[in-house]
This record gives structure tokens, sequence and C-alpha cells, in this order.
């Protein structure tokens, strides 16, 4: 089985680039939006066996 070669484009015109790139990028996401595809961000969730006390050092509580 052979692997897809990778979407690859290329152009001398370094600001006109910019442009199809960031076109290409609201073309996507409008695509992906109207299919319902998300796409979920890492995320991590601490959770502490005890309930976490906050004290003020006695040096700073008037500061």
């Amino acid at each position: 089985m052979t692997r897809p070669l990778p979407r690859l484009f290329y152009s001398y015109e370094l600001l006109r680039v910019e442009f199809v790139k960031s076109d290409l990028r609201f073309r996507i996401d409008a695509l992906f939006r109207q299919h319902h595809i998300t796409i979920p961000f890492p995320q991590q969730e601490v959770w502490f066996r005890n309930e976490l006390i906050n004290t003020v050092p006695k040096n700073r509580e008037n500061a």
C-alpha cells in the first residue's frame, strides 16, 4: 500500500501566498463547521484529595 503524497504548494509572490493560505484556512473551517467536525484541544484537570486551604503569610497580611 502506498502512502498519499502530502498536499503542498508554493508561490514566488510572498504576499499573495499569505492570502491563499488564509483563504484555505477559512474554507477548511467552513467545511468543518458545515459537517459538524470539531477538533478537541487537550485539557487537563487537576484533582486534589484534600481540600486546599488558602492562607496568607503573616508578613503579607497588610500588603
